[in-house]
């Protein structure tokens, strides 16, 4: 990461905001850009809802031969359940979940005592990308915003460029910034967000909440050549990103 922003996140507070509410908790960062993680005490999280590739468990008294196995979502939103059939838990919460097998389990056994739990993640992944110090994928569960996202991925390196792009599928609902454009298919729209300004906290629009399947990527920094008779020569990471 070039020295100027180096320096900023030495500085600031960084706070992670509800975009809706605009709620804020702040602590202070060092240089790996909340690598230790961001406050979400003021940042409640929404239920997580499953999906396909989801791995679950269930537990129902007086069917014990439900819980002998795990549960994988296949790729129409079903699991197969002793007793129950082929059930629907696409787009729904655990605890939704549960009330719809007891409810077919009636059929069975007199009161149905059912506990539904993820023992795998996988439906809702997000990309990071570029200069991260970790990039790779990562999870949705329940609720995460942009400096979340970062802070998983260990923050950025100090050869990261300065600024974050967010690309979103069409159908994941709009980038709420002014900055967003749509590509030429219509299919995804990217916004590209100053890291300076994230981190300024003076505008908690930009801390976006993610959607399933956003990729949020950092460009590595150009680096600007300096010869001849100078005190030191060699390459430098441009302040702002440019030649």
């Amino acid at each position: 990461m070039n020295r100027t922003i180096s320096s900023l996140l030495s500085l600031s507070l960084i706070g992670c905001w509800a975009v809706a509410g605009q709620e804020s908790a702040t602590s202070t960062p060092d240089r790996r850009l909340l690598a230790s993680g961001t406050p979400a005490a003021n940042n409640p999280g929404r239920p997580y809802v499953l999906g396909p590739t989801d791995q679950l468990a269930i537990w129902a008294l007086e069917a014990e031969e439900i819980a002998q196995r795990p549960y994988r979502v296949d790729d129409q939103g079903f699991i197969s359940v002793p007793m129950a059939g082929k059930v629907y838990v696409a787009g729904l919460t655990t605890f939704q979940a549960e009330q719809k097998l007891r409810e077919i389990l009636k059929q069975y056994v007199k009161d149905p005592q059912v506990s539904v739990s993820i023992q795998e993640f996988r439906s809702q992944p997000i990309s990071i990308v570029g200069a991260f110090a970790e990039a790779g994928v990562q999870t949705l569960q329940g609720r995460k915003t942009l400096l979340e996202v970062i802070s998983a991925a260990k923050g950025l390196r100090e050869d990261a460029g300065p600024m974050v792009k967010v690309t979103r599928r069409v159908e994941s609902g709009p980038i709420p910034l002014p900055s967003a454009v749509k590509d030429a298919s219509g299919e995804t729209a990217t916004a590209e967000i100053p890291v300076r300004d994230l981190l300024s906290g003076a505008h908690p629009e930009l801390n976006l909440t993610m959607r399933p399947f956003d990729i949020i990527s950092v460009a590595k920094a150009e680096t600007v050549y300096v010869i001849g008779e100078v005190q030191k020569a060699g390459g430098y990471v441009s302040a702002d990103g440019k030649r």
